[in-house]
């Protein structure tokens, strides 16, 4: 029987890699599923739906967005050009720093898939 998580739904370990490092039998494959618009197709399409409701160029429109989003973080509130170009050119990367006062954190071992198949 499947697991089930929190809201209902598979939660993906009936599908682990054997392992010698295939799926087992029967996984979806992951990632978005077949058919399924990313955001940017997504935005371009409500962008296109919402000009035409307003009688005006998608290009113009998505300007005019662009440009309310500027003067909010230019007025300090980022969160809409932050989320748009986000979702549109994919999110910074994190580095994350796991230090003690600047000094290595001692007594961990990072582990690599490599490492474990030797």
């Amino acid at each position: 029987m499947a697991e089930k998580g929190k809201n209902g739904q598979k939660t993906g370990n009936e599908y682990q890699k054997e392992p010698g490092g295939t799926f087992k039998e029967g996984n979806p494959g992951g990632g978005r599923p077949k058919g399924q618009k990313n955001y940017a197709t997504l935005y371009r399409d409500a962008l296109e739906k919402l000009a035409k409701l307003n009688d005006i160029d998608p290009d113009i429109l998505e300007v005019e967005i662009a440009q309310k989003g500027i003067a909010k973080a230019r007025e300090g509130d980022y969160r809409f050009y932050k989320d748009t170009l986000d979702r549109l050119f994919g999110k910074a990367q994190d580095n994350v720093d796991i230090t003690s006062n600047n000094e290595p954190i001692t007594g961990m071992r990072i582990i690599n898939q490599a490492d474990e198949d030797e």
